[in-house]
């Protein structure tokens, strides 16, 4: 955009020069800094503190101690592998793991949400636009004011 006034005339960076900062830049930027990880430990030790794992923790081991009491044992290092797959199968296909943990899951984000995950998103955007609104002002303070 041009402006003149007498001899002064000024020049406006055009708005496509620095894009605005998007979704993904914010997520890319949340992973580089390790947030993601953070987020996910800090979600964890609320989900520890959950009564409701606790119990489902106790089910699932004992899920597990009945699975491995109706195996016949062999001392072979094929037999240990193939017993692994077959628990790992077994705890997959179990309903605590289709039903109970989804649930558990989804009820910890949504309890935590607001407390943990969204002032972390929010101080990350804020970030962002606060460094995109800088690169603005510096390239426009890059263009002069001619005198004609």
């Amino acid at each position: 955009m041009r402006v003149s006034q007498d001899s002064i005339t000024a020049t406006e960076v055009p708005k496509e020069t620095i894009p605005f900062p998007t979704e993904g830049d914010a997520l890319q930027a949340m992973k580089d800094e390790g947030a993601f990880d953070e987020l996910r430990r800090a979600l964890l030790e609320c989900l520890d503190k959950t009564p409701s794992y606790t119990s489902l923790k106790n089910d699932l081991g004992s899920d597990i101690d009945h699975f491995l009491s109706n195996q016949k044992w062999k001392n072979s290092t094929e037999h240990h592998e193939q017993l692994r797959k077959n628990l790992r199968i077994h705890i997959k296909k179990s309903q605590i793991m289709r039903f109970s943990m989804p649930n558990l899951i989804r009820d910890v984000l949504r309890k935590y949400t607001k407390e943990i995950i969204a002032p972390r998103v929010d101080e990350k955007v804020n970030s962002l636009v606060e460094k995109h609104n800088q690169s603005r002002i510096y390239s426009q303070s890059q263009y002069q004011v001619y005198k004609l």
